[in-house]
């Protein structure tokens, strides 16, 4: 699993919840202290999984936009078996909160149903 945000047309970070853990998923990124790592888009591979929700602060379109526009993204997993959502950044972009935490959380529920399906 991963959660590419992007924040501009050369920077995303790949977010990495520790919750994530703690109801047994398992993520291809490890653990970071600020819950997620900056990545250049040169670094795009580093984010790939079999599912991945993409949010960024222009909203979930552009943030696709900018990721399809990089080579690496169409080389991903996901993109490639069509395992890609696209989420609101207000939730994923805080997650400091309680309802934060459960809109997210809710989420990924959605996504790996429809993953199981």
């Amino acid at each position: 699993m991963a959660a590419p945000r992007v924040f501009s047309a050369a920077e995303i970070s790949s977010q990495a919840f520790p919750f994530f853990d703690e109801i047994g998923l398992v993520r291809t990124t490890p653990p970071f202290p600020e819950f997620g790592e900056r990545l250049s888009l040169e670094q795009l591979g580093e984010a790939d999984a079999d599912l991945i929700w993409v949010s960024g602060a222009q909203g979930p379109q552009a943030a696709l936009a900018v990721l399809e526009r990089n080579p690496l993204w169409a080389s991903l997993a996901a993109v490639r078996n069509g395992n890609v959502r696209l989420v609101d950044d207000t939730p994923w972009g805080s997650q400091y909160s309680l309802p934060a935490l459960e809109i997210i959380l809710d989420e990924i529920i959605a996504g790996l149903t429809a993953f199981a399906s």
